[in-house]
C-alpha cells in the first residue's frame, strides 16, 4: 500500500521527465505495477517513454555506437532493458530489435572472458575514447543481472541468462580483482571496485543493489 500510494504521487510527473535514465526506471516501475492490476490506461504511458527511447538511440547511434547517447556512464543497462520490458507488454517490435542492438552492444563491450567488467565511475567510456576500468559500482552488475533475464524472458534466448549468472557471480569474486564485493559475513555488500582493492564501505545502495541481484 505505502508503495501504491508513493507511485500515484510520482505518476503525474512522469510525462514531465527528460532525462533518459528516469524515463527507462520509470518503464520498470509501470510494467511491474501492470503486472499487479492490469491497469491499460498505463500502456499509453508505457508506449511514450519507451517511443523516446527509440527516437534517442536513432538520433545517437551509428554503425560502430549501438547505443542511444554518447557516452557509458552508470546503469546503463537499464535502457535497452526498458524496451524489453514495452516490448513483452506491448509486442512492438521496434522496442524488441532497438533493445537487442543496444544490448548487444553493451554486452560486447562489458563482458570480457567470461567475466562483467562495468565500465568505470573513473572517467566513463566517451564515444571514441578510452573506457574506463575502475571504480565498479555494484549497482552496474545489478542492473546487469536484471536485464540479463529481462531480455532471456523476452527471447527465450538461453545466453542471456548465462550472461546474467556471470553477471552475478561479479558479487562474488568473479571480476577484474578476483575480490569478494558481497559480505557473507555482515551480510552487506562493499561499495564497488577500485584498481586496487574493494571499497570497503557497505552503503545502503550497494546493498541493496546484491539483494536485488540476488532475488531476481
Amino acid at each position: 500500500k505505502k508503495a501504491e500510494k508513493l507511485l500515484k504521487k510520482a505518476k503525474p510527473r512522469i510525462n514531465d521527465l527528460e532525462n533518459m535514465r528516469a524515463k527507462a526506471f520509470s518503464i520498470t516501475g509501470l510494467y511491474y505495477y501492470y503486472q499487479k492490476n492490469k491497469n491499460r490506461s498505463l500502456l499509453p504511458m508505457i508506449k511514450k517513454l519507451a517511443n523516446s527511447l527509440v527516437k534517442e538511440y536513432k538520433e545517437n547511434s551509428s554503425h560502430d555506437w549501438e547505443w542511444f547517447e554518447e557516452r557509458l556512464t552508470y546503469s546503463n543497462s537499464k535502457l535497452p532493458e526498458a524496451l524489453f520490458l514495452a516490448y513483452r507488454l506491448t509486442k512492438e517490435k521496434k522496442y524488441l530489435e532497438v533493445a537487442e542492438k543496444t544490448f548487444n552492444f553493451l554486452s560486447d563491450i562489458v563482458f570480457i572472458d567470461d567475466e562483467l567488467l562495468p565500465v568505470g565511475q573513473d572517467g566513463w567510456f566517451e564515444k571514441g575514447g578510452e573506457r574506463a576500468l575502475f571504480d565498479q559500482q555494484p549497482i552496474d552488475a545489478a542492473t546487469m543481472v536484471q536485464t540479463c533475464l529481462a531480455a532471456y524472458n523476452a527471447t527465450n534466448d538461453h545466453h542471456y541468462y548465462e550472461k546474467a549468472v556471470l553477471a552475478f557471480n561479479w558479487f562474488l569474486g568473479r571480476n577484474k580483482l578476483k575480490q569478494n564485493v558481497y559480505n557473507e559475513s555482515t551480510g552487506g555488500c562493499f561499495d564497488g571496485l577500485t584498481k586496487s582493492s574493494p571499497n570497503l564501505n557497505q552503503g545502503a545502495e550497494s546493498t541493496i543493489s546484491y539483494l536485488l541481484a540476488r532475488l531476481m
